[in-house]
């Protein structure tokens, strides 16, 4: 309650998701259901509070349909971070019904429960700060308390204490976000350009209302290069409904109100104030649309007769199934990432945000190629995009390209030198590269500019025991973990340099207290150690060391392959498939996973098969190295050395600095007869990876040949 959480001010909501943490820990069901538990919850209070206020069962029951299921309300619903959508409006509704109460009875207790519902929901999500203009409509439709101005006067009076508390929180939640950096500045986003989309996005929201497609969890702003003809439009558009609204106002006078609350519940998120980059947000749609509803459900006559009832159920029903369609296909895409964000760049233009999200995912697939294309598209649509630089460069230097990834990480440095994200990147790079001097620099250059992020000096910390200055390693892990005391990996990363150092009994009690916190760091451990038996040649531990770790985190998808991996190079043909099957299982597009069944059914002799499935995945994924590396196998193994060899050039078209299919496209040539291609390829395998001795053996018996071969013509010089 005195603390600011990333930019926002909601400590009710934080307070909710703790509970969620206590009840169903990091299992997602339950928190969805929750979420889905509040929505039902405001959709019955709504039927019963516009039921009780208007005595229109019908007109009611529409409005709490189109709350219930309408597309635009997935966004709150199916975000377990939105909770604060759902339960600031609980708290709203309810207010909204005991003022009802309230001016019934004149009892203190509903004016009580009142106010405190109003607090909870100032507490959950400032956004209800419109709360007491709510009041006042409901006092002009349907309660109608507000018949004449000298009416006015006594129902604000009434409602000062309201006025108060949305100021308050007002201030509150401004100095949050300014804080943490979310207000952008005028410079940043002209009022002109602020107002001119704030148009924009009350129009663009009633399209969505009417017609629900192209979707989207981020609208890029525009900038300045607002369509300014579409600014016109909507303009026209709302100046049409405002006019004929007022004009109808006593004849049909839930026009003016409808309007007004959808007008008016929107002002605090429309961008005047503009926070993030977003344009607009189907969130902050959650309750101003109730306004839409309310003007629609209302313009429909009262079914009175048997035969309006019929027509009026007809159409419920329809509208029903076209809504749950809709909803439907809108929930599908909250999957997961990949299907959202791929979803949110087809349905906007120039969606860097989803892109990046996009290219992040590729890259966790392994399609490292289609991934760098995504960041390199990104950068030529946004040349400045500090994120993809630095995401390509740090991609870059992954794969082994590190002089051109380290290009790209200096751009992101030049263009946000204050980045502490960007320095510790170019200092694991360097690092990386075992050129510990100029790494030390940069991570000391991120403590210089952000000394609170604990990174930074874990970064440093495993620089430090590198170069064996273990006193120096510990003062820094210890520094990260007073910045972060739950930062874990620190924690155990201290518990191993402790044990170096010869202090068993102080790494004992960091052992423990990891164990008991985070127990899937554990299995992380066990997974290095695993990796050290494997380069080690000691197999049989290495494959004992893999099974703890996974029964600890059974989702330990590289623990898993590289067990796999193991597995087949044993010759346990059975075992190896089943773990590979495993991963499909809980990650069905992990392109690895295929490629190593491939690699199983050829171990086994089984190449027709090998080829159909490898053929199967290559066609799901085109842009695949590692698949067409593995088709090239099962073709070399097959004796069809023209269509390993195409096959091992699309690899390393696709990932040129793969030693392994430089490797076998060079082997593939030398049996073709093609020496001096197969010299380049085989010459640029053992510069990519000098320590392998079968790339050095296959080089030197490729060199003496294609000298014999020389001799043999006549044609051998130095």
């Amino acid at each position: 309650f005195t603390s600011f959480y990333s930019t926002n001010y909601h400590p009710l909501t934080l307070l909710a998701h703790i509970l969620d943490y206590r009840l169903f820990g990091m299992n997602p069901t339950g928190h969805h259901l929750v979420n889905l538990i509040l929505h039902t919850g405001n959709t019955l209070i709504l039927f019963l509070l516009l039921r009780e206020m208007t005595g229109f069962l019908w007109q009611s029951f529409l409005v709490a349909l189109l709350f219930a299921l309408h597309p635009l309300h997935v966004e709150s619903v199916a975000w377990v971070s939105e909770r604060k959508d759902v339960l600031s409006t609980l708290f709203l509704f309810l207010g909204l019904y005991f003022y009802f109460r309230y001016k019934k009875t004149k009892k203190v207790l509903d004016y009580t429960i009142l106010t405190l519902s109003y607090i909870l929901g100032l507490l959950a999500k400032p956004m209800v700060v419109t709360f007491p203009f709510l009041l006042l409509l409901l006092d002009y439709w349907p309660l109608q308390y507000l018949k004449s101005r000298s009416d006015l006067k006594p129902l604000l009076k009434e409602k000062i204490p309201f006025f108060i508390l949305s100021a308050a929180i007002s201030v509150v939640t401004f100095l949050a976000q300014r804080a943490g950096g979310a207000v952008s500045s005028l410079d940043a986003i002209p009022l002109t350009v602020r107002l001119a989309n704030a148009l924009v996005a009350y129009s663009q929201y009633l399209i969505h209302v009417f017609l629900p497609t192209g979707l989207s969890i981020f609208y890029p702003h525009p900038g300045r290069d607002i369509p300014w003809g579409t600014v016109l439009l909507s303009v026209t558009l709302l100046f049409l409904i405002s006019h004929l609204s007022f004009r109808l106002r006593r004849e049909k006078p839930f026009l003016l109100m409808g309007w007004l609350w959808y007008l008016g519940m929107l002002v605090p998120v429309i961008g005047i104030i503009q926070v993030g980059m977003q344009a607009m947000a189907d969130r902050y749609t959650y309750v101003p649309i109730v306004g839409i509803f309310l003007l629609f459900a209302w313009l429909i006559p009262n079914p009175e007769k048997r035969k309006g009832k019929i027509f009026f159920t007809i159409f419920i029903l329809l509208l029903t199934l076209l809504l749950g369609v809709q909803t439907q296909r809108q929930v599908n895409y909250w999957l997961n990432t990949e299907t959202l964000f791929s979803h949110a760049e087809a349905a906007t233009e120039k969606n860097i945000l989803a892109k990046l999200h996009v290219a992040a995912e590729l890259a966790k697939k392994g399609l490292f190629s289609e991934a760098q294309e995504k960041y390199r598209e990104i950068i030529g649509i946004s040349p400045v995009n500090v994120q993809a630089h630095y995401a390509l460069g740090m991609l870059l230097v992954s794969r082994g390209q590190f002089t051109e990834g380290l290009k790209y990480l200096k751009k992101a440095n030049n263009l946000q030198p204050d980045s502490a994200t960007v320095r510790n990147g170019l200092g694991l790079a360097y690092m990386g590269r075992g050129k510990l001097k100029a790494a030390e620099e940069f991570f000391q250059g991120a403590i210089k500019v952000k000394p609170q992020i604990p990174d930074s000096y874990y970064h440093l910390g495993k620089l430090y025991e590198r170069k064996k200055l273990f006193a120096k390693a510990r003062e820094a892990y210890e520094e990260a973990l007073r910045k972060k005391p739950d930062f874990h990996e620190v924690r155990l990363a201290l518990a191993n340099l402790l044990l170096r150092m010869g202090k068993k009994d102080e790494a004992l009690r960091a052992f423990d207290t990891v164990a008991e916190k985070a127990p899937h760091l554990i299995s992380t451990a066990y997974f290095n150690l695993a990796r050290s038996y494997a380069e080690s040649g000691l197999i049989d531990q290495a494959i004992n060391t893999y099974t703890q770790a996974l029964s600890i985190s059974p989702y330990h998808t590289e623990a898993r392959r590289e067990m796999a991996e193991l597995l087949l190079r044993e010759g346990k043909i059975k075992e190896a498939l089943s773990q590979y099957r495993e991963i499909l299982k809980f990650k069905p597009r992990d392109v690895l996973a295929e490629v190593g069944i491939g690699n199983v059914y050829l171990k086994e002799g089984k190449t027709a098969e090998a080829l159909t499935h490898l053929e199967a995945v290559v066609r799901k994924y085109p842009q695949s190295a590692p698949v067409h590396l593995a088709l090239g196998h099962v073709w070399r193994e097959k004796g069809e050395l023209v269509k390993a060899k195409e096959a091992y050039l699309r690899c390393v078209e696709l990932s040129p600095n793969l030693p392994e299919a430089c490797y076998y496209l060079g082997l593939t040539l030398a049996d073709l007869g093609k020496r001096g291609e197969s010299l380049f390829y085989l010459q640029k395998a053992l510069l990519l990876r000098p320590e392998e001795k079968r790339f050095k053996e296959a080089l030197q018996k490729q060199l003496r040949n294609l000298g014999q071969h020389r001799e043999g013509t006549g044609k051998f010089s130095n």
